[in-house]
């Protein structure tokens, strides 16, 4: 008699090789699986009732085991007697029956006995073959049997770990070429179902790398990046980054070369940088033991450099016990500052007892590296920071001036003067939007008539209709502003006001928009009296709506702890989830209106996109008021009924003037420099928001800043990390000037014509650029300033020279007339001043013999302007003749360099 038992992938139970439908989903099945992985131990009845019927009393409990077992046992037929044993107390199947259960089978290969030896590479991908998905991952349980549910994680991770054992143990033992190809395509199969794992990742590298294919193993790890990049926002693990670095290592220098370009080089960014010095104080007689100190600083290290990669940090070791975590390196992101911040207080949180790290936070713009074990070369910024560090007393974080005033409002800080700042507190969950107003009183300026529009669909859902908007609009215009300026109003008269923040980094992560709100209503402590209660509140509104109290429980922690992960994992539990949650919304609209604003909607998950849809189509004649915001692009096709439209579009001159005076309400910066910031902010809210407040720090003495504002300059890298490929196209296409031209583009890249067309598509696409006629046009001056400045000098000399040289070549040509001003000024930015020089002149006579006399003049003080700082530069003293002819046909006017063009 053989009893088997595949629980890997397909659930299927075999008596003799007779199929026992009976025993395949259902509970009985599952309960012979139970006994079956659990053998030879006795399982005391106690335990399984509890696990099998937790919600039931302990005599129904028992009760019901009885009748499973009996049920068991007329499936199992006569040989029930031969598998069972069942006394008053316990029950298991039989040590000596003849049971096969597929994960056990995988596990005895992973442990051999003495009496069978270790199996070949191609015996042990026969065993493998029969994982063919995860264990029992087709049965469900309900939500409220946590021990089984419990009990099924365990067991999968176990029987994962086997396999993972099993594949690692055909690559150590150096299979033939055959069998290392059928490794490899079964590693490719277990990435199909996690795709994830870093050891499958790191052993399909290495079995690519013993098969003689390097290069493909690089270009594995590459893939992998990219698609954390992509889907999680994150990166691989060091040991994973370690194994690259030595495949790397062996490969020939051209080899590596050709690898290392398609990911690194150097490159001006906005980089965010957290030091971390564990080491401990000066020891002194009687302290603890150097042994133990030692192995806790090691246990420290281990939990800060856990804490920076988990916040997307790139993490470089120092000799001695010091973490550097670069953020917004090897590729920029938005929140990269921001992410800093939240990893330095992880980590000293996360420090264990008895060491105490010394944290500093900085940020600054620098030139990266090509290394990635050395992302700031110049280590300008490194050794700034590692000063900070040095200064600051243990236990604490330190940050620099300039992070202090961004961030202001997000987090809490303490100290300042003669003294750095310091980071005392990490309030959780803050909305972007909230933070600024913190930072700044940001009035709402210019938006009279959109927020007189949800003011009629908030009025028209008081009456008691379920009233839905979308608020669309490019980036940095407002939305999530002028939402909030709306729940500033009615928060009074509402009985709820909900603002769900969608992240990008979250929006695979099901209802995190609403469990983050919540995590925020509860406050970063949850231990404290106020969060306590606050959650025996949310467990009360959810009681009626489940079967029994523990799941009510169970469900208010989840919603409340962004943290945890272990409750849904079902269809049905989710279904459970929504239902329960729209019945609570339906008993808050007794109270009065509800009003749910869902920012960034364009990064909504599933979940929560769902449980908006239930909401409009079950509360339809309730007093709900739902408004989602997102880009231009954002369709809320899934909603139950269409939404509203509002379209915002950028602040007039006036209202632009009004917004910075507003923010500037001591009235410190000169009208010139309001004109400046008007003109260059362009109507978008958002810059004209950064670069006025940017402008009063370093009015006021803080900390020096770069030609864009640390925020800007983090959200236009990331866009312009955003465009892959492309982005190197923006780049030149910067260089040419805010508008160009898709032929002169193609020929100053040695590109294909088609091919920068193509990408010119994406570009437009995106959001970064806009025909304008016949020509094409950066979408924002900012857009055009970021892309340039990212460019290192030697390159835009590079650029400016090679576009000189092809207008020159037009001109030449008769193809196009020469525009001497605009040549003067690539050449004075490729490095030929002489040249010019020679071109400002010939702009001036230009101009003088067309009568523009102001025009020519400024050309002539242009040319002065650079042959003075030629002979401060000691030139060559052959400019005297150019000097004097400038001087003849310009006067003394004073020069002033003009806007690029």
């Amino acid at each position: 008699m053989r009893l088997e038992l595949r629980t890997l992938g397909r659930t299927e139970a075999r008596l003799d090789g007779e199929a026992l439908p009976g025993l395949c989903h259902t509970k009985i099945g599952l309960l012979l699986v139970y006994l079956a992985v659990e053998r030879p131990r006795r399982v005391p009845r106690l335990e399984l009732a509890g696990r099998f019927w937790p919600d039931q009393a302990a005599d129904a409990g028992r009760a019901n085991l009885r009748q499973a077992l009996f049920q068991l046992r007329r499936q199992l037929g006569g040989a029930a007697a031969d598998l069972l044993q069942a006394d008053a107390r316990q029950v298991r199947l039989r040590p000596e029956a003849g049971v096969w259960v597929d994960g056990l089978r995988l596990e005895a290969c992973v442990r051999p006995s003495a009496a069978r030896q270790r199996l070949d590479p191609a015996q042990l991908l026969t065993e493998l073959n029969a994982y063919q998905g995860h264990f029992l991952v087709d049965l469900g349980v309900s939500p409220e049997a946590t021990g089984l549910e419990d009990w099924l994680t365990q067991n999968r991770q176990r029987f994962w770990r086997a396999a993972l054992t099993l594949l690692e143990q055909c690559l150590e033992e150096r299979p033939s070429p055959e069998d290392n190809e059928r490794i490899l395509r079964e590693l490719q199969r277990f990435l199909d179902l996690e795709p994830f794992d870093e050891v499958l990742h790191r052993l399909m590298m290495r079995g690519l790398a013993a098969g003689r294919q390097p290069t493909r193993a690089l270009d594995h790890f590459l893939a992998f990046e990219a698609l954390l990049r992509r889907e999680l926002d994150t990166r691989p693990g060091p040991t994973l980054r370690r194994l690259y670095s030595e495949l790397r290592e062996r490969l020939a220098p051209a080899a590596q070369a050709s690898v290392e370009d398609v990911r690194l080089r150097p490159e001006r960014r906005r980089v965010a940088l957290v030091v971390c010095d564990l080491r401990p104080p000066p020891r002194t007689a009687g302290q603890t033991d150097v042994e133990t100190l030692t192995a806790a600083v090691q246990q420290g290290v281990t939990r800060v450099e856990s804490a920076l990669f988990e916040h997307r940090g790139h993490i470089v070791r120092l000799p001695w016990a010091c973490l550097l975590g670069y953020f917004g390196y090897p590729s920029g992101r938005e929140e990269a500052t921001l992410d800093a911040l939240r990893a330095a207080w992880e980590a000293l949180q996360s420090g264990p007892a008895g060491v105490r790290p010394r944290i500093a936070v900085d940020s600054d713009v620098i030139i990266t590296g090509s290394e990635p074990e050395v992302p700031d070369p110049a280590g300008l910024l490194t050794a700034r920071a590692l000063s900070l560090a040095e200064r600051t007393a243990p236990g604490t974080v330190a940050v620099s001036p300039g992070i202090r005033d961004r961030f202001q409002g997000r987090f809490r800080f303490a100290g300042g003067g003669t003294s750095a700042p310091r980071l005392v507190n990490n309030p959780g969950h803050a909305d972007r939007v909230e933070a600024r107003l913190a930072r700044a009183a940001v009035p709402l300026i210019g938006r009279a008539e959109p927020l007189a529009r949800l003011r009629r669909a908030w009025r028209q859902a008081a009456d008691g209709r379920c009233t839905s908007l979308v608020i669309r609009s490019e980036a940095g215009l407002g939305k999530s502003r002028l939402a909030r300026g709306l729940a500033e109003e009615v928060r009074e008269e509402a009985a709820l006001v909900l603002m769900l923040p969608c992240r990008q980094r979250l929006k695979r992560q099901l209802l995190m928009p609403l469990r983050q709100a919540l995590a925020g209503w509860i406050g970063p402590r949850p231990d404290q009296r106020r969060a306590r209660a606050r959650r025996r509140l949310l467990q009360a509104r959810l009681r009626p709506h489940l079967d029994h109290g523990a799941a009510a429980r169970r469900l208010a922690a989840w919603l409340t702890d962004t943290g945890d992960r272990g409750l849904i994992r079902q269809g049905s539990d989710r279904d459970r989830v929504l239902d329960s949650l729209v019945q609570v919304l339906a008993g808050e609209t007794r109270r009065g209106p509800v009003l749910i604003v869902c920012d960034d909607a364009h990064w909504i998950d599933s979940g929560t996109a769902e449980l908006f849809r239930r909401i409009q189509r079950r509360l339809a004649r309730h007093p709900v008021l739902l408004i989602l915001t997102g880009r231009m692009s954002f369709r809320a096709e899934w909603l139950h009924t269409a939404p509203g439209e509002l379209r915002l579009s950028g602040l007039s001159g006036p209202d632009s003037q009004r917004l910075i005076r507003a923010l500037d309400g001591d009235g410190v910066l000169p009208e010139a420099t309001r004109r400046a910031i008007s003109a260059r902010g362009e109507g978008v809210p958002l810059f004209l928001e950064e670069l006025t407040l940017h402008a009063l720090q370093r009015h006021r003495g803080g900390e020096p800043g770069a030609a864009l504002p640390p925020g800007l300059s983090d959200l236009l890298v990331a866009r312009l990390e955003s465009l892959g490929p492309c982005r190197e196209l923006a780049h030149a296409a910067a260089v040419i000037g805010r508008e160009f031209d898709s032929r002169l583009l193609a020929r100053l890249t040695g590109s294909n014509l088609d091919q920068v067309q193509t990408q010119v598509k994406r570009l437009m696409a995106q959001g970064f650029v806009e025909r304008d006629g016949s020509r094409l046009r950066f979408r924002h001056a900012l857009f055009h300033q970021a892309a340039y400045e990212a460019l290192l000098a030697t390159e835009r000399r590079a650029l400016h020279g090679r576009l000189a040289q092809l207008l020159e070549e037009d001109a030449a040509l008769g193809l196009d007339a020469p525009d001497h001003e605009v040549l003067a000024e690539h050449l004075r930015e490729a490095g030929r001043p002489e040249e010019a020089v020679e071109h400002w002149l010939m702009a001036g006579e230009h101009a003088l013999a067309l009568g523009m006399l102001p025009e020519a003049e400024q050309h002539c003080a242009d040319a002065l302007a650079l042959l003075g700082r030629l002979t401060e530069a000691g030139g060559p003293p052959g400019r005297q003749r150019s000097d004097g002819q400038a001087r003849k046909k310009g006067g003394p006017a004073e020069p002033t360099r003009p806007t690029q063009r």
